[in-house]
């Protein structure tokens, strides 16, 4: 459940700190604070301090206050850990991605050119790009591949990823690139 509240402090040496409470045997985690209300996720104990006006906000629209949560802070470190420790480090993940990318770059170009009317695949070639399409097919379609698709709206996360890669290329080049330039000229 989605819960808001209000932080009720009094100052003093006896000052008092007002805050929601968990229900028994739960948790109730501290997601941010908006428009002078304090957002929680979990679920909460059902007697509350009255002045702190807790109340459940089952339409809440909140999914940026979670993403920047210490919640998911500590989500997204202990996955990092956990990655880490069963799949390798960072570089270990970007060398596995870098081989990735180098694959469907070649296999793209060569079918984009094909395509376009270009240079022609090589028969030597066909065989085992035809081979590594396959396979990713036949484990999309067994279900031995997880798909980001399959538990999340793709579309939002390509919304979110052009809005980055956009944001980057600004800064680039106000940042970088026209400095480059006004510097050689």
């Amino acid at each position: 459940m989605i819960y808001s509240a209000l932080h009720i402090d009094t100052a003093g040496p006896n000052g008092t700190a007002l805050r929601p409470k968990a229900a028994d045997d739960s948790s109730l985690n501290y997601i941010g604070e908006r428009d002078g209300r304090h957002w929680y996720i979990g679920t909460a104990a059902v007697e509350q301090h009255p002045e702190i006006d807790l109340r459940e906000e089952p339409a809440a629209e909140i999914s940026d206050l979670i993403r920047q949560s210490q919640m998911a802070a500590a989500l997204k470190q202990g996955l990092r850990k956990r990655i880490d420790s069963e799949l390798g480090d960072i570089h270990d993940l970007i060398a596995d991605q870098s081989k990735m990318l180098e694959m469907i770059y070649v296999m793209l170009a060569r079918l984009t050119a094909e395509y376009l009317g270009g240079s022609q695949i090589p028969d030597a070639a066909r065989t085992p790009y035809l081979a590594r399409a396959e396979a990713v097919v036949a484990a999309v379609d067994s279900g031995q591949a997880v798909l980001r698709g399959d538990f999340e709206d793709m579309d939002a996360v390509l919304a979110r990823l052009i809005g980055r890669q956009s944001r980057i290329n600004e800064l680039v080049r106000d940042e970088y690139a026209a400095k480059i330039t006004e510097a050689l000229a």
